[in-house]
C-alpha cells in the first residue's frame, strides 16, 4: 500500500481554489486498487500530509493544474506494488503521448492482480516530471524514452509491434495464443 521513494523537492497545490502553492518533499506513495496514487510529503513548515492525489504536485509554482485523468490515465491496479528505479532510465528524457517532453523518475510496478499477469492488459506505470512542471505517471504505451547514443532523438511512428505472449517452460507448452511447438 506505501512505498518509500527517494524524496523529491516539489510543490504542494492548495486545495482550497487558490492557485497558492507550498514548498514540500514528495517522500512516499500510496496505492488503492480502483484509485489514483496519492502523495506522502513534508511541508517547510514540518507539516506532514497523506493522500495528497498526485495531480495537487508541481515541480513549478507556475504550473497550472491539469486534470488527474491526463496525469494519471490508468487507475492503481492493485494495494500492492513495488517502487523500482531503472538505472538504464533515471534521469533521461522521454516524450509523453499527450504531456510532451519529460524526466524519468521511477516506476510502479503491481503485483497481486489478475492485470500484473496479463501480457495483454499488463501496464507499470512510470512518473515522470514534465518540461510543464507537473508531475505524471505513464505506461509504457505512452512514453519513448531517449538515449541519443542509442536512440537518437524518439520518433513516435517508428515503434514496432511486438509480440506480449506468455510463454512457460513447463512441459514446452504456450498458455496464450501462439503455435505449437
Amino acid at each position: 500500500m506505501n512505498q518509500n521513494i527517494k524524496f523529491i523537492d516539489c510543490y504542494a497545490q492548495s486545495i482550497d481554489n487558490t492557485s497558492k502553492k507550498y514548498p514540500c518533499r514528495f517522500h512516499a506513495i500510496r496505492s488503492r486498487s480502483g484509485k489514483c496514487f496519492t502523495a506522502h510529503i513534508h511541508l517547510q513548515s514540518g507539516a506532514h500530509y497523506s493522500l495528497l492525489p498526485i495531480n495537487q504536485i508541481t515541480f513549478s509554482k507556475s504550473a497550472k493544474p491539469l486534470p488527474l485523468n491526463l496525469i494519471q490515465p490508468y487507475d492503481c491496479f492493485s494495494d500492492n506494488f513495488e517502487i523500482v528505479y531503472y538505472d538504464y532510465f533515471f534521469g533521461r528524457n522521454c516524450i509523453h503521448k499527450y504531456l510532451g517532453w519529460a524526466e524519468y523518475l521511477f516506476s510502479a510496478d503491481f503485483t497481486d492482480n489478475p492485470f500484473s499477469d496479463n501480457p495483454i492488459e499488463f501496464k507499470q506505470l512510470h512518473f515522470i516530471k514534465t518540461t510543464s512542471g507537473h508531475l505524471a505517471c505513464a505506461p509504457n504505451n505512452y512514453l519513448l524514452f531517449q538515449e541519443l547514443t542509442y536512440t537518437g532523438i524518439p520518433n513516435p511512428s517508428s515503434i514496432p509491434k511486438l509480440s506480449r505472449q506468455s510463454y512457460y517452460s513447463r512441459y514446452r507448452r504456450c498458455y496464450s495464443y501462439c503455435p505449437l511447438l
